[in-house]
């Protein structure tokens, strides 16, 4: 930071500073891109150590069908229901079967 400070206000010393102004603002936007990345990788890090993963237990439909922590459903009459209702597969049947559908998209979103 301080090389790039430096060379582009004249300040450094001369010796690998450009001269002109062009290499003397290339020189300042490659240690500004370099402070970026440094500052997002440290910020990444940061979070992924402290962030606990949530890890999903729903990897098909039969999953679905057996837990009891979250609640799904449809909105009435759409096509996601016609569908999971006449569907020749019986987990998405018994999908169909177990949520409550809410006749407008606004309730559907006020559920979850």
């Amino acid at each position: 930071l301080c090389l790039s400070v430096g060379s582009f206000l004249a300040g450094a010393p001369t010796d690998g500073i450009p001269k002109n102004w062009s290499g003397r603002i290339v020189i300042t936007v490659w240690w500004m891109i370099c402070m970026v990345m440094a500052s997002m990788y440290t910020a990444n890090l940061a979070a992924f150590l402290t962030v606990s993963r949530m890890e999903v237990e729903i990897n098909s439909a039969d999953d679905l069908i057996k837990q009891n922590e979250y609640i799904f459903g449809t909105v009435n009459a759409s096509i996601t229901e016609d569908l999971l209702i006449h569907s020749e597969n019986e987990d998405l049947q018994n999908i169909a079967k177990q949520w409550n559908s809410k006749p407008t998209f606004a309730e559907s979103i006020e559920r979850m």
